[in-house]
C-alpha cells in the first residue's frame, strides 16, 4: 500500500488471533481440528466461535455457535466414517450471525446396532459467504480534515495490492488525520495498542486497524491507525464519524490510510470487492494514483451527510433463535435443506419449500 513514498500492507491472509483482537482475513483452525469421535466442546482462542460433537445411537450433529460481534462462515470437514453417511455435502459450510448456536451438518449412522466412528477438522473466519455487495452505494472519502491528500496506490497497485487486494486503496496522510467511516455499519472489530512499524513480514500483526460490517454483508477495513480508536466492537457508526486517526503502524514506510471493502469467500479466503465513491453523481468515481482527494468531511464529523446514491432499505438481519434441530429446514450454499434430504435451489422460505 502506497507508492514509493507511502507503502504499506495490510494482507490478512497472515492475520491471526492475538488475545481478543480480531484481524482481516483471518483465517483459524480449532486447537483440536483434527477431532477424534469422543466429540466434546472445542473453541478459537478467545474467539467465542465453539464446535460441539453431539452424538447418539443414530446420528452425529455438530453443533456450532458464535458469541462474537460478528457473522462467522464455519467449514466442517469429516473424514474416516465408518458406518456413518453425511446428511449434506461435505464439508458442511454454513454463516454464523451474532449469537446464535445451531446445527451445521450432521451424520447419520447406516447401521444404528453397529458402532461407528469418525474423525473430523473444522475452520472459521469472520465476515459471511453469503455476502453480495450492493453496487448502487457510493462511499465518502474515508477521512477528514481540511485538506485533500493524494492517493498513492490505488487499484491494482503493483506494491501491495495484489491478488485479494486488488481493491484496495492507500491515501498518503500525516500522523493524526481523523479517519472517518465512509459507509454506515457495525463496528465488528478493534485493533488497538500497536506502536510498530516496518517492513518485516511479521509485522503484519502491528497495524491498529478498524473493521465495520455494512448491512449487505461486507467489511470495511481501516488500517494502519495510530494509538487509541475512537470506536469499539458492536458500536454502530454513520458515514462521518469518526473512527480514529492516521498513523503509520504495521507494515508501512509512511503514515498512510489503508481503506478496502471486502467479503468472504466459501473457501474461508477473503477478496476486496470493487466499490465507487461519492461525487454527486449516479454513477459515483473511483479514485486515481497520484491524485489529490478532498475529505469526505470539511471537519470531521461535522457536515457530512451520507449522500449514498440510492441505498437499499433492508434492516440488520436478526439472528434466529437458537435450536439444535437437525429435522428444521435450513439454507445452505444457497439451498433449502429439507429434513428428508432434498436439497432445492429456490427462492423461498425454506419452511414454505420443504412443507411442500
Amino acid at each position: 500500500m502506497g507508492g514509493s513514498k507511502r507503502a504499506g500492507a495490510y494482507d490478512g491472509a497472515h492475520a491471526r488471533w492475538r488475545a481478543a483482537a480480531i484481524a482481516v482475513g483471518l483465517i483459524v483452525a480449532s486447537p483440536g481440528a483434527d477431532a477424534s469421535r469422543a466429540g466434546g466442546r472445542q473453541c478459537l482462542d478467545e474467539a467465542e466461535i465453539c464446535i460441539e460433537a453431539v452424538s447418539d445411537r443414530s446420528m452425529v450433529r455438530f453443533v456450532a455457535s458464535n458469541r462474537t460481534t460478528a457473522p462467522y462462515t464455519l467449514r466442517i470437514a469429516p473424514r474416516s466414517l465408518s458406518n456413518l453417511r453425511p446428511l449434506s455435502a461435505m464439508p458442511f459450510r454454513a454463516v454464523l450471525e451474532p449469537g446464535e448456536e445451531r446445527v451445521v451438518g450432521a451424520l447419520s449412522a447406516i447401521a444404528p446396532d453397529r458402532s461407528t466412528g469418525y474423525r473430523y477438522g473444522w475452520s472459521a473466519a469472520p465476515g459471511s459467504m453469503l455476502a453480495r455487495h450492493d453496487d448502487r452505494w457510493r462511499y465518502r472519502m474515508p477521512f477528514g480534515g481540511r485538506d485533500h491528500r493524494p492517493l498513492s496506490q490505488g487499484v491494482g497497485g503493483a506494491s501491495s495490492h495484489g491478488g485479494p487486494g486488488h481493491y484496495a486503496f492507500d491515501f498518503a496522510m500525516p500522523w493524526g488525520t481523523p479517519v472517518l467511516a465512509a459507509r454506515a455499519g457495525r463496528v465488528i472489530a478493534v485493533r488497538d495498542g500497536q506502536r510498530s512499524t516496518g517492513s518485516a513480514r511479521s509485522a503484519y500483526h502491528a497495524a491498529n486497524a478498524v473493521e465495520i460490517l455494512h448491512v449487505d454483508g461486507t467489511i470495511a477495513t481501516y488500517a494502519h491507525l495510530q494509538r487509541g480508536a475512537k470506536v469499539e466492537a458492536g458500536q454502530s457508526v454513520e458515514t462521518g464519524d469518526l473512527l480514529g486517526l492516521s498513523g503509520d503502524t504495521g507494515i508501512s514506510t509512511g503514515p498512510h490510510l489503508h481503506f478496502m471493502v471486502w467479503r468472504r469467500t466459501a473457501d474461508l479466503q477473503w477478496r476486496t470487492v470493487a466499490i465507487r465513491f461519492h461525487d454527486g453523481s449516479h454513477a459515483g468515481f473511483v479514485p486515481n494514483t497520484g491524485v489529490a482527494y478532498a475529505p469526505g468531511c470539511s471537519i470531521q464529523g461535522i457536515g457530512c451527510s451520507p449522500e449514498e446514491g440510492t441505498p437499499p432499505s433492508e434492516a440488520w438481519p436478526v439472528a434466529p433463535a437458537r435450536r439444535s434441530n437437525i429435522d428444521a429446514p435450513r439454507r445452505l450454499n444457497g439451498a433449502c435443506v429439507c429434513p428428508n434430504g432434498a436439497r432445492i435451489h429456490v427462492d423461498l422460505p425454506c419452511e414454505q419449500v420443504c412443507g411442500r
